[in-house]
């Protein structure tokens, strides 16, 4: 409590497991912010870093492209 910390990481999976509440910019504009099951839940945080998910494209959420 009291503490805050600003964190830049690309790696969602790392964000989502340490962050109590999160802003993500995208393209320099924030895109969302709020607790992370919220911004988790929102369809254009999806599209830019986690991948779409029902169509085998797209990024897993893990911060590689599987190259």
């Amino acid at each position: 409590s009291g503490l805050t910390v600003l964190l830049t990481e690309h790696d969602m999976s790392v964000v989502f497991g340490l962050a109590q509440h999160l802003t993500v910019v995208a393209a320099g504009r924030v895109l969302a912010t709020g607790e992370p099951e919220e911004v988790r839940a929102r369809a254009d945080v999806r599209d830019v870093y986690l991948g779409h998910g029902d169509d085998g494209h797209g990024d897993d959420g893990h911060g590689d492209d599987g190259d």
